[in-house]
């Protein structure tokens, strides 16, 4: 997929941090936005602003 970010490009304690969590990933959720606001969040996410980005579809 070109132009998005590759796992492989993510800094290594944040692949630690994931592996070391068991079960409760709601700290991990840094935004949320409608899906009228969809381009936000790939724009967050390929600009690492975001670790984890929840879209809303029915907000």
């Amino acid at each position: 997929m070109a132009g998005l970010p590759s796992v492989v490009n993510r800094p290594t304690w944040f692949c630690g941090a994931i592996a070391s969590v068991r079960g409760n990933l709601n700290g991990f959720i840094t935004h949320e936005v409608n899906f009228q606001d969809i381009n936000k969040a790939f724009y967050l996410l390929e600009a690492s602003k975001t670790m984890r980005c929840i879209i809303w579809m029915d907000k």
